[in-house]
């Protein structure tokens, strides 16, 4: 009975005298990560631009009109540069508006000279004249499965 105790004693104290040892491992990572670090000072924070922009609400129909006039007024070296229409892509559909081309559009708005005629979950119609366009969210392609 008493070697039993005698044994058990001297584990323990192997086991303590093992954990002192890991604990001094993660002491000396700890006393290593401890100094301060240094960083920006204010005054340099203070220059440096706000990452963020924010539109205001009436600023995207002003670069409208904006672009407008300078479109009106050509160079000699600008006659001969034509652009194609900008392609029209479909985002997202809420409600009764849909996103298209990065701006909100209701039933009967024009856009690019096309009349939205309706709008439903998952397709946009848009009508010029007896055209008719359809923007679509689900993917039209057959070739193309995901899991």
């Amino acid at each position: 009975m008493k070697a039993y105790k005698i044994i058990t004693a001297s584990l323990l104290l192997f086991q303590v005298t093992l954990s002192a040892n890991e604990l001094s491992w993660v002491d000396t990572q700890v006393d290593a990560i401890k100094p301060a670090r240094v960083g920006m000072n204010n005054s340099e924070t203070l220059k440096l631009q706000d990452p963020f922009i924010f539109y205001k609400k009436g600023s995207a129909k002003n670069k409208k009109a904006t672009n407008v006039a300078k479109s009106s007024i050509r160079k000699s070296s600008d006659a001969t540069i034509k652009k194609g229409p900008k392609p029209m892509k479909l985002t997202a559909i809420i409600n009764n508006s849909a996103l298209i081309n990065g701006e909100w559009y209701r039933v009967d708005q024009n856009i690019a000279g096309f009349m939205v005629s309706s709008i439903t979950r998952t397709n946009v119609v848009l009508t010029k004249g007896k055209k008719k366009l359809v923007l679509t969210t689900n993917d039209q392609n057959k070739n193309l499965k995901f899991k």
